[in-house]
């Protein structure tokens, strides 16, 4: 009962603080976000990442706990877990004892593209989640795993082709957005944008 509460009462901060909705709002976006952001991730922690995959393309998606079919018709000979976070147009680096594996960026013809998916899924896979941070002024967000490992996303916030930056799906139906920019939304998966 709490939760569900919880959950309504962030939608409604978020929708009274929309970024096209106020002034300053990116300052605001930044204080707003930690909070926000703690608050709704802090049961991701301790999951075991059970699926890695990529959606067009190459961006990276994570899936956390049990699997289960997807629930859309034409999907449900795809699985995903009761957690979701996806990439979108944001680079990334994994570590592994502090050293650099590999660099999003790096792999550059499809055959070392393909060695980098297949390296990602071998480290992360099976991992489980200890922390999860994100810095307010970068929207820089750290996935620290078992095994020493770490995931980091480096978002562009000057890019300007518009895309979300990363989006975690959630076991309560709902979707937290962050990007473009200092945009952030967190709404229900029915709801349409």
């Amino acid at each position: 009962m709490g939760k569900k509460r919880d959950i309504k009462q962030i939608e409604a901060i978020t929708r009274l603080f929309r970024m096209d909705e106020i002034q300053h709002s990116e300052q605001l976006q930044k204080v707003l976000l930690p909070g926000i952001f703690q608050h709704l991730t802090q049961s991701l922690v301790g999951e075991t990442c059970t699926q890695v995959h990529f959606s067009h393309g190459d961006e990276l998606c994570l899936d956390f706990g049990p699997l289960s079919p997807c629930e859309h018709p034409q999907l449900t000979h795809l699985k995903r877990g009761t957690w979701g976070l996806c990439t979108r147009a944001t680079p990334w680096k994994l570590y592994g004892d502090r050293q650099l594996l590999l660099d999003s960026d790096a792999p550059q013809t499809d055959r070392e593209i393909a060695q980098a998916k297949g390296f990602s899924r071998d480290t992360l896979q099976g991992k489980t989640l200890l922390n999860l941070t994100l810095d307010p002024e970068t929207l820089e967000t750290s996935l620290s795993f078992s095994e020493n490992h770490a995931l980091i996303l480096y978002p562009d916030l000057w890019d300007e082709d518009e895309l979300q930056h990363w989006v975690l799906l959630m076991p309560s139906a709902q979707v937290l957005a962050i990007g473009p920019g200092y945009r952030w939304a967190c709404r229900s998966v029915h709801d349409r944008a």
